[in-house]
């Protein structure tokens, strides 16, 4: 069995929806003895060499509540436009 919080779900959308694992795999990886004594986050950690790969829709959703808090606060957005 594999516990897993948050932090390590978001690691692990990030890794699957960038097509970097198999979720299978990568988390039958994990029960092997070089793994099973290593916490979930540090296991994905250096699996992916020492990086955790960015999560492009909380990258996404982060932009839209800020400037969703600059405009309520500001008037105006918070992140540049990307047009």
């Amino acid at each position: 069995m594999t516990l897993i919080n948050t932090r390590d779900v978001e690691d692990l959308e990030a890794l699957i929806s960038g097509g970097a694992v198999s979720w299978p795999d990568f988390l039958s990886r994990k029960h092997t003895s070089l793994y099973e004594e290593v916490s979930f986050h540090h296991y994905v950690y250096e699996a992916c060499g020492g990086k955790i790969p960015p999560n492009a829709y909380l990258a996404a959703r982060w932009e839209q509540v800020s400037d969703m808090i600059g405009m309520r606060l500001f008037g105006q957005q918070l992140s540049e436009s990307k047009t």
